[in-house]
């Protein structure tokens, strides 16, 4: 599902309908800005997070997964 999210993300961006944010939404940097999923069952829920404070977020956290069908 990570994957998928991804794509859609990429191609959110590619067809105008997302717009990347200019700051990190943690500490209002305006460098190395990407996309972060807290859960990626909703891949259109995204918060923006520059490389520092993504990578810090991930060290704490654990994002949400959908639960795998049997």
């Amino acid at each position: 599902m990570r994957r998928e999210a991804r794509g859609m993300t990429y191609n959110a961006i590619r067809r105008g309908e997302l717009v990347r944010a200019s700051k990190c939404e943690d500490c209002g940097k305006n460098r190395n800005i990407e996309a972060h999923h807290d859960d990626y069952n909703k891949p259109m829920s995204i918060r923006w997070l520059c490389k520092n404070c993504h990578g810090e977020w991930h060290r704490y956290n654990t994002p949400i997964y959908p639960k795998k069908l049997v």
